[in-house]
């Protein structure tokens, strides 16, 4: 109980009194501040996904790190859990005791943070020499007058610490917006996207006013292993290369229901309307001149961008679908009403419906929507990869993707199952030129996923 009233005391005045404990002491009060940071941390991450649920937030909490083999997961690791929070330890933290030596470099670490984190990384030399010169005139400055600068700081840090503590903690919390994509709805709820990080800010406050840089450090560290390296490798378990699902699970869709044991179903093509007019409830489902695509996007509950058809003219077809159930006391489910109507226009058709569940960082091979593989050309020299291209001779779509697989080491959904052979040029190691040629030449969308993602693809049953 002393740990937490020390710890709320400090908060509600915050301090330059330092605690000589005994290394036990400490250690046992470390873990008391860990665990409150845990606790609510998971409980403000849990209100932030709560509204990105309901769509009022738009943003990717956990981006996955480009690291393709062990060497770049180890830096990426390295990176997150030790070199980053010690620099951001140096800017936001290090000055909150002003001594000589705190605050000159805490000066080198404010000056080099931005420049690192902010500035374009084809910075130019000169750019660079500029700054390097200013942070030495700085220094220089400071240290010729530091007796009368470091004491005119301390006293104005007695005298203001409970401003200088906050705003410090409120900078370290707000820079952290710049991790995301800034949007609307991400300035609106930016105070609480910044609040994990802001309620860390104050907690390592405390453990390095009280106890010591090293312990503050210590929570940072603790901090980004918990909430930054075990999240992403739990969400993206390949980037330890030992996922066991990296492949995408293909599932027949939908599964068999059996009809109801009175109903009427009308099923005609039609002319397109300007007005798209349908009911969807468990009784009674009604499509007018919609296309066939728009119709099994809304029967699978699906964005019309996730649902793709290997002969795309077939998901243009105009369709008039009028279902009832007409049976007394035996109601059908929502979901097993729209799976009993899947399954009559796939049956229709000669179709069949496949659910494609595919692991973050897995390409998607595709065909651009509403159009067909342009077929064959020669490299229409627009576009040159760095080291070369190689010809793909009388291969199928999907025998392209096994090829681009090998050559790029990468994983690759096709959803553009094309049976007919063509003449592929590609580059061999360039995946950004590859895209490129893939979509101006060949008419193929090739796009990774950032999350585990799902695709309904519908083909001929022949």
């Amino acid at each position: 109980m002393n740990s937490l009233k020390n710890y709320w005391d400090f908060l509600l005045q915050p301090n330059l009194e330092q605690n000589t404990f005994r290394f036990r002491i400490k250690l046992w009060n470390f873990l008391v501040v860990l665990g409150l940071d845990v606790v609510i941390v998971a409980i403000l991450l849990g209100v932030i996904y709560s509204v990105k649920y309901f769509g009022w937030l738009d943003i990717n909490l956990y981006n996955e790190p480009d690291v393709p083999n062990m060497i770049m997961l180890v830096s990426w690791v390295l990176s997150v859990t030790l070199v980053i929070p010690l620099i951001e330890e140096l800017v936001f933290r290090l000055h909150l005791r002003p001594t000589k030596v705190n605050l000159g470099i805490s000066v080198v670490a404010i000056i080099i943070y931005p420049i690192v984190n902010f500035f374009p990384k084809n910075c130019s030399a000169a750019l660079m020499t500029i700054i390097g010169a200013s942070v030495v005139l700085l220094l220089v400055l400071y240290f010729a007058f530091s007796g009368r600068i470091n004491r005119m700081i301390e006293e104005q840090w007695h005298k203001n610490y409970l401003i200088v503590f906050c705003i410090t903690a409120l900078v370290f919390g707000g820079v952290h917006i710049l991790n995301y994509k800034l949007t609307l709805s991400l300035l609106i709820f930016s105070p609480l996207v910044v609040a994990p990080q802001l309620f860390l800010g104050v907690n390592i406050g405390y453990l390095r006013v009280r106890y010591g840089f090293g312990w503050g450090l210590l929570l940072h560290i603790v901090h980004n292993i918990v909430f930054a390296v075990i999240p992403i490798v739990l969400i993206n378990p390949a980037i330890l290369g030992f996922s066991s699902n990296k492949n995408a699970l293909v599932l027949g869709y939908p599964p068999e229901v059996a009809a109801p044991v009175a109903y009427h179903l009308r099923i005609e093509e039609g002319r397109e309307s300007i007005f798209n007019t349908y009911k969807l409830s468990p009784e009674e489902i009604l499509f007018e001149g919609t296309k066939m695509k728009a119709v099994f996007s809304r029967l699978a509950n699906a964005d019309s961008a996730k649902v793709f058809f290997e002969e795309p003219a077939i998901g243009r077809k105009i369709l008039n679908v009028k279902f009832l159930n007409e049976s007394q006391g035996t109601p059908m489910s929502y979901t097993k009403t729209r799976h009993f109507l899947i399954g009559r226009l796939l049956k229709k058709y000669n179709l069949k419906g496949e659910l494609f569940i595919i692991p973050a960082g897995n390409w998607i091979l595709t065909c651009k929507q509403y159009s067909e593989i342009i077929p064959g050309l020669p490299d229409k020299g627009n576009i040159k990869a760095k080291s070369g291209n190689i010809t793909v001779k009388d291969a199928t779509i999907s025998d392209l993707a096994e090829k681009i697989e090998s050559l790029y080491h990468v994983r690759i959904t096709s959803l553009a199952n094309n049976r007919e052979e063509h003449t592929f040029i590609i580059p061999k190691n360039d995946i950004m030129a590859l895209r490129e040629v893939l979509s101006r030449n060949y008419g193929l969308d090739m796009n990774k996923t950032e999350t585990k993602t799902t695709r309904f693809y519908i083909s001929s049953r022949e």
